[in-house]
């Protein structure tokens, strides 16, 4: 079994032990898979979070969902059916990481929207967010910096960060 730890402060992915290189897609959209493990994912959901900046089609999430099984070591586990061990195929709907996977977040990013990250303003929740403009991004962290308090987050296919004031005065949660 693959045990994976991924850093999106570091834009890195260690595999058994090794570091193995993403492109800048396929790690958003691992990450994306990561953050919301277990779930039920529409090939539009990833879309609109990982590829807000271009147009593509379905089918570009199946090839990219194709190089990330081959990089983590997912097993297809009835040949010949497309049923694979850790990113299940959802037939005519998308995609869910299995919890099966040992799969960890390395920047004090929380998978569960119960577990929120206090801040000064409010609150707000690992998760997913969108805008006015049904713009969907994924929150990942808050941090501390000289700037003060920054919501760390996945939009447009890149990493974003604003106040936690900005963020709540913008987005929603979903």
């Amino acid at each position: 079994m693959s045990k994976i730890v991924i850093s999106r402060s570091k834009m890195t992915v260690i595999i058994t032990g090794a570091q193995v290189e993403f492109p800048k897609k396929e790690f958003n959209l691992l990450y994306y898979l990561a953050n919301n493990q277990g779930k039920a994912l529409t090939r539009k959901q990833m879309i609109d979070t990982v590829w807000t900046e271009v147009e593509v089609v379905d089918r570009t999430v199946d090839v990219h969902i194709g190089k990330l099984r081959e990089k983590i070591g997912d097993e297809e586990i009835n040949k010949g059916k497309g049923d694979f061990r850790y990113i299940n195929t959802i037939k005519g709907f998308g995609y869910r990481l299995s919890k099966d996977l040992d799969i960890k977040i390395d920047d004090d990013v929380s998978k569960n929207k119960e577990d929120a990250i206090k801040t000064d303003d409010d609150i707000i929740i690992s998760g997913s967010y969108k805008d006015n403009k049904r713009n969907v991004v994924s929150v990942t962290n808050v941090v501390d910096s000289k700037f003060g308090r920054l919501v760390i987050f996945i939009g447009a296919g890149t990493s974003n960060a604003m106040s936690v004031k900005d963020f709540r005065s913008v987005y929603n949660p979903l």
